[in-house]
């Protein structure tokens, strides 16, 4: 363990400490979908305003896996992160905890910083960016391409 992540742990409770699936630690009642850095504290935190949804057809449009779709399988608006399977995979090696069984390397898929992915419209398939709309006292999603509803 290192040194930052035993002073966080000392200064939270025991009873609602944790370690979130970055390894970081979190306070439970406080960082519920929280997976930022350990480095950050409760006042510098605030949940972004995320115009990306679960479920939205997305393409990355930067880093290593430029040029890849698929489905948003989840949204961590406090950290600004969007989870998008098969881009951003990187290797784990497990070691095995009981003695016959084999360790094994397995693939994990990290989040993305929402930045990098870009909505693909439904309705005109065009890579787009997301405005908003008042319909019927309802704020509503639409696209900047073709200006119709997401």
């Amino acid at each position: 363990m290192n040194k930052c992540f035993n002073k966080i742990l000392k200064s939270l409770s025991t009873e609602v400490a944790s370690e979130n699936f970055l390894g970081h630690a979190v306070r439970l009642s406080s960082f519920e979908n929280f997976t930022g850095s350990p480095r950050l504290n409760k006042q510098n935190i605030k949940a972004y305003n995320m115009k990306l949804k679960r479920e939205d057809e997305v393409i990355v449009v930067r880093g290593k896996d430029k040029g890849k779709k698929g489905k948003i399988e989840k949204v961590y608006p406090r950290a600004n992160l969007v989870l998008l399977p098969g881009a951003n995979l990187y290797k784990r090696h497990y070691k095995s905890p009981v003695q016959n069984r084999p360790s094994e390397i397995i693939e994990i898929t990290k989040p993305l910083p929402a930045g990098n992915v870009a909505l693909i419209c439904p309705k005109c398939h065009k890579k787009t960016r997301v405005g908003y709309k008042m319909d019927n006292k309802e704020k509503v999603r639409i696209c900047r391409k073709c200006k119709k509803r997401i």
